[in-house]
Parts: structure tokens; C-alpha cells; sequence
């Protein structure tokens, strides 16, 4: 998915309202206010980007704080 992503061949609403020629509508399935490219999917839209970078940022602020406790000798479990 990653390579698609890379290459813009993913089959987004955009692509298949254009290219295929599908009544379809070409925006986004998610926020429905712009028209869902590739572009839009990774940086532009408000609500895969709540729920997807908030995971992320949860993730990264999890490792550093289990890499601070194991420094530190602080306990802590695996969760």
C-alpha cells in the first residue's frame, strides 16, 4: 500500500470519478469536503488525521516513556 501510495495509484474517489468514469462522487469518504487523493488522504484530511496521528503520537510518547523508566530504574510494566 505504502509503493501505491508513492506511485498515486491508490483508487480513490478521485480516480475512479475521473479516470473510470463512475458516478461516484470524487470527495473524500471520510470528511466529505475535499476531493480524496492521495495528497489529500495522508495530509489533508481532519478526521483521518485525529484518529491516525493521535494513535501515532500516543504510540511514540508511550516508547519514550517506557525508554525513560528502564533508564532510570523507575518499574513499570510492559502495558
Amino acid at each position: 500500500m505504502i509503493l501505491a501510495a508513492q506511485e498515486q495509484a491508490l483508487r480513490t474517489n478521485s480516480i475512479k470519478y475521473s479516470i473510470d468514469k463512475s458516478s461516484q462522487t470524487p470527495l473524500c469518504r471520510l470528511c466529505g469536503e475535499s476531493t480524496e487523493t492521495v495528497r489529500h488522504i495522508v495530509s489533508g484530511c481532519k478526521k483521518f488525521a485525529q484518529r491516525e496521528y493521535s494513535k501515532r503520537h500516543d504510540k511514540v510518547a508511550l516508547q519514550v516513556l517506557f525508554e525513560m523508566c528502564v533508564k532510570y530504574g523507575i518499574e513499570c510494566n510492559d502495558k
